[in-house]
């Protein structure tokens, strides 16, 4: 039971820094296309490993998400879906194997891995949309674990 826990406080670590960088996004004195192409491919990523995690065909392209709108709906909905799907999951369950494409090649990764795999992700782009920020804003926003874990102990 603690890994799903870990697991679901993970997810809403995602949420919360994806809402601190839409927002900063928002607040932008000019948005980068840059940054906002950035935020909508992790978004993206997000709902593909959902389909991934479901087996089910993918519902979005790695960079389709163009507008702050689009982000902004697929944050509540990755995350709803994450929550319901995890909350689903025996720890066993999550530990299963899943096909994907890997730069073209057929390969397997169990959906605990895909969940490590998206978070990091999400944690590298951020730091790049951050780094495009900068100039733009009077104060970059801070999206680290750490500050998430004081927050939410």
């Amino acid at each position: 039971m603690i890994l799903k826990q870990l697991l679901l406080k993970q997810i809403d670590y995602e949420r919360w820094a994806n809402e601190i960088v839409l927002q900063a996004l928002q607040e932008a004195r000019e948005t980068e296309g840059r940054a906002v192409d950035l935020f909508g491919h992790l978004l993206a990523l997000g709902q593909i490993w959902l389909d991934r995690a479901h087996g089910r065909p993918l519902q979005l392209g790695m960079w389709d998400i163009k507008t702050l709108e689009e982000c902004q709906t697929l944050i509540t909905k990755n995350i709803q879906e994450w929550v319901a799907y995890l909350e689903s999951k025996t720890e066993e369950e999550l530990e299963t194997y899943v096909e994907i494409s890997f730069f073209g090649s057929p390969k397997s990764i169990s959906i605990l891995d895909g969940v490590s795999t998206l978070l990091n992700h999400s944690s590298y782009h951020r730091g790049q949309i951050i780094q495009l920020l900068k100039g733009k804003l009077e104060k970059l926003p801070l999206t680290t674990y750490i500050a998430y874990a004081v927050e939410h102990p």
